[in-house]
């Protein structure tokens, strides 16, 4: 009998497994530590077979950004399809059925950081750090995936405004506080491992959110209904 030959694998599960040990080492050397000649190392690539996924440490990087952006947009998607189908939301009057999805985008960011550290990490340094990522132009796929989750999360804000929720304001810059304040409080997860009784990111998170849709015209009766609400669904 002929030898069997070996099944190939396709190449988009050959770069899911090059970005997997990409994040597996920035978790260990950081991102400045990445070097394409050490990754090949251990995929058992030579330096010129991984060039012809990617041509540079640039674009590995713009690929793992660009994997986590899309991960959070979809996860945030299910979160507007599950509330809206959440019987128990069906209770809440207009104003405080439009603001769940306000207060679960923090915890949401919470539950990822928590489920995938190393993405989320990732994704935080990256997009505050033009310098990584210095070769995405203004319509690059990273930018315009960026921008499409904060429209998405925009659109919730917009008809938080329509249902009598918060006043009339910029949606983009409240979809942009809700990400990066989030962020913000996130970085000081390392901190909550030295000191749990002064910093419980979760409770800084549900604080933030509040605070700024009472910033925004929130009524915080309406804010509590919710939030109850989103404590017996998630």
């Amino acid at each position: 009998m002929g030898r069997r030959a070996s099944k190939r694998v396709p190449r988009d599960v050959r770069i899911e497994r090059l970005l997997d040990a990409a994040a597996k080492r920035i978790a260990v050397d950081g991102i400045d530590g990445l070097r394409v000649t050490s990754l090949a190392d251990d995929l058992g690539f030579t330096a010129a077979a991984l060039y012809r996924y990617f041509d540079s440490k640039d674009a590995i990087l713009a690929a793992l950004v660009l994997r986590e952006i899309k991960s959070a947009r979809r996860r945030l998607l299910d979160v507007i399809e599950d509330l809206a189908n959440l019987p128990v939301a069906a209770d809440l009057n207009g104003p405080a059925r439009s603001l769940l999805v306000l207060l679960a985008s923090a915890r949401l960011q919470h539950d990822v950081s928590v489920r995938s550290p190393r993405g989320f990490a990732l994704m935080a340094v990256t997009l505050t750090e033009p310098r990584q990522l210095m070769g995405q132009d203004k319509d690059g796929p990273v930018n315009l995936e960026f921008l499409a989750l904060v429209q998405t999360l925009g659109q919730q804000c917009e008809q938080a405004v329509t249902a009598g929720s918060i006043k009339p304001g910029s949606a983009s810059n409240r979809a942009l506080l809700l990400i990066f304040c989030e962020q913000g409080i996130l970085t000081l997860t390392k901190m909550a491992l030295w000191f749990p009784e002064l910093i419980d990111t979760a409770a800084l998170g549900a604080e933030m959110a509040n605070a700024l849709l009472l910033s925004w015209g929130a009524d915080s009766e309406q804010i509590s209904q919710a939030q109850a609400v989103l404590d017996d669904a998630i």
